[in-house]
């Protein structure tokens, strides 16, 4: 018997972002799913950028208009624990 496959899961495999770029909240209650963005600044002629999660593109739009608002230095990063 061959298996079954579900195109639009095998569609968001090859459209959608990287597993490390997604991040399913197990402990919200709703399982919502974070996607990871990228915004740009400029500093005299050299560009850099940092990322962040959203949920969706509206959801990061608000985020840059908060960071523009009121985005705060809380200090230098010295290393990553992944899980």
């Amino acid at each position: 018997m061959t298996d079954i496959i579900d195109l639009t899961v095998e569609r968001e495999k090859r459209d959608g972002p990287d597993e490390d770029c997604i991040y399913i909240d197990r402990y919200d209650g709703k399982g919502t799913r974070w996607f990871k963005f990228s915004a740009s600044y400029a500093d005299d002629s050299k560009e850099f950028s940092i990322d962040f999660w959203a949920t969706d593109m509206e959801d990061a739009q608000r985020r840059i208009d908060l960071m523009r608002a009121n985005m705060t230095l809380v200090g230098q990063v010295f290393g990553r624990i992944f899980p």
